[in-house]
């Protein structure tokens, strides 16, 4: 006891000796959890530690093999692991998107914004459920090539939009982006959803504001190139969008007026 001084971690309590143990028993002794070696200096070092007996030629117990080592680093990296856990399970709590996992083609994750989203109150409202159920009947055969491409290739697949359904039967617009994940040994895809309805709805007025227009509106990129004209571009000069779009724009300029 005076050389090999273990305790409990967590209690500070005196621990098990395994070597008394396995004396007393006659079997081996597994690594107990949350023991703490005290060497001389006092320094406190955790480790795990075991015992076997051993037997003479009658088979009666003469000593004590005890075996030990050193988990410091062990445990850091567990602390680290799970300090690491906990920021990631923080990150996805918080996202200001919507984060969801699905495996074998059903939901078994959603976060707080991906319950908003579809309009569930909790999250058993969506898990257990086919993926495809909140996807519009337009867009499913894209999603089922995305979920071969993600459980299947294993391989990561671009932004879509496309339209989901809330659990109301409502539609929304939504960019998905995802990711081949693993969930409890198999394969899965974790995904980020955006909910674009509003920004899809302001598109559609500023294309309509762009369009409608008697006079001359255009965007030009510093490349010289026109980037998009509005049809009274091509009224007035007798291009057609896609002539003008090819040419730089320095072409449709009369050549006194070229700087």
């Amino acid at each position: 006891d005076e050389v090999f001084r273990i305790i409990n971690e967590q209690t500070r309590a005196p621990a098990v000796d395994p070597v008394t143990k396995a004396l007393a028993t006659g079997q081996v002794q597994g690594p107990a959890n949350h023991c703490v070696l005290i060497a001389r200096d006092g320094t406190e070092r955790p480790i795990a530690d075991s015992a076997a007996p051993i037997r003479d030629a009658g088979g009666q117990v003469s000593g004590v093999v005890l075996v030990f080592r050193d988990v410091t680093q062990e445990r850091e990296a567990a602390r680290n692991l799970e300090k690491s856990e906990a920021r990631y399970r923080q990150f996805i709590e918080l996202a200001p998107y919507g984060v969801v996992v699905h495996s074998g083609g059903r939901l078994v994750f959603a976060n707080p914004k991906a319950l908003a989203m579809f309009g569930a109150d909790s999250p058993m409202d969506l898990l257990g459920k086919p993926v495809l159920e909140f996807v519009h009947p337009n867009y499913r055969d894209a999603v089922r090539e995305r979920q071969r491409r993600l459980t299947g290739g294993r391989m990561a697949v671009p932004p879509l939009q496309e339209k989901w359904l809330r659990l109301d039967g409502t539609v929304f617009d939504g960019e998905a982006v995802a990711v081949p994940y693993d969930h409890e040994g198999q394969p899965a895809a974790l995904v980020l959803l955006q909910d674009i309805t509003s920004r899809k709805a302001a598109e559609v007025q500023r294309d309509r504001f762009f369009d409608l227009p008697v006079d001359m509106l255009c965007i030009a990129g510093t490349d010289g190139f026109f980037k998009r004209l509005n049809p009274a571009f091509s009224a007035t000069l007798g291009w057609t969008i896609d002539e003008l779009l090819a040419r730089p724009f320095q072409d449709f300029v009369h050549p006194d007026d070229r700087v």
